[in-house]
């Protein structure tokens, strides 16, 4: 009985893991391309930013509210940081489902 109760633990925390591992790894390529779009702000435009950054995260298939990327621009000396917010749902065999909340942003000098 205690091997059948360890095997259903352990089968449970791989699913459940791999459904947290998805959201966290979407939330890090999202800030990947968010860096990367920092690092070469100086010769993109603010609208290219961020027509680039809502194709990325209907890509990854983020919520909706994860478009409203903010660009601002600063300087001199010159800066840009970009942001965005975002929740994500993780739904568990039990309980109420949990809410992730997500705020990446990426600032660069230039």
């Amino acid at each position: 009985m205690g091997c059948l109760l360890s095997l259903v633990l352990f089968a449970g925390a791989i699913v459940y893991g791999g459904q947290i591992g998805k959201i966290y790894w979407r939330y890090y390529e999202l800030l990947d391309e968010m860096r990367e779009s920092a690092r070469f702000a100086r010769s993109r435009s603010d609208d290219a930013i961020r027509r680039n950054l809502r194709a990325v995260i209907d890509e990854l298939g983020l919520p909706e509210e994860a478009k409203r990327v903010q660009v601002r621009r600063a300087g001199p000396p010159y800066s840009i940081l970009i942001s965005t917010q975002y929740q994500e749902r993780l739904d568990l065999p039990v309980g109420r489902p949990i809410y992730l909340s997500f705020r990446p942003k990426a600032e660069s000098r230039f």
